[in-house]
């Protein structure tokens, strides 16, 4: 079922200028009313030629289409849904610092967005100072629950978990400097999500 779905699904489109400013945010807007197409602008230029990581999802999490984009490139694509079936989907745009995310309804006749409940979800920021010491930032600002667990690399063994609560702001410092020499995995949990960061002590 999800191939086939995966094979008509998305019919996408690369458009040229259709008079949207480049810069801001991504921007999602149903093609015209009645339809079961919308348009996705992004512009992707960065310093640091990131990649950016399109997908959609159904409601369970199961993702029926995903795009890679990577380096400095804008962005006006169209893309058809009319093949799937009438039901809540999630859009994804995932870049390096962040997640963001739009409610998409396929409904029978239309495909309504939901652009004032948009999310934006923000990846942590993990930062091992020289004197090992691990230093976590995140702007949570769902206010999910959020946990951190560090794995020694060796043998998968859980060393350390850690709940740190569900503040719009989280920030919290943790000295390794006792641990063994060696490799390390650092997962923080956050908004239904995993960020690992490979560290050597």
């Amino acid at each position: 079922m999800r191939k086939a779905i995966q094979s008509l699904i998305v019919a996408v489109v690369l458009l040229g200028s259709i008079g949207l400013a480049k810069g801001g945010d991504p921007f999602v807007k149903v093609a015209k009313k009645g339809s079961k197409e919308f348009f996705l602008f992004m512009d992707t230029v960065s310093i640091t030629e990131e990649k950016s990581t399109i997908s959609l999802k159904d409601l369970s999490g199961g993702v029926i289409y995903t795009e890679q984009i990577e380096g400095s490139k804008v962005l006006r694509q169209l893309f058809d849904v009319k093949a799937l079936p009438s039901g809540e989907y999630f859009l994804e745009i995932e870049k390096e610092d962040g997640v963001k995310s739009w409610s998409l309804l396929v409904e029978e006749n239309e495909l309504k967005i939901s652009q004032q409940n948009d999310l934006q979800y923000h990846n942590p920021t993990l930062i091992q100072s020289q004197d090992n010491k691990l230093m976590v930032s995140l702007l949570n600002s769902a206010e999910d629950a959020v946990s951190i667990n560090i794995n020694h690399d060796n043998n998968n063994e859980v060393l350390f978990q850690d709940a740190l609560g569900n503040d719009f702001v989280i920030q919290q410092i943790y000295d390794l400097s006792k641990l063994k020499a060696g490799d390390y995995t650092i997962t923080v949990q956050a908004n239904n999500r995993s960020y690992t960061k490979k560290i050597t002590i």
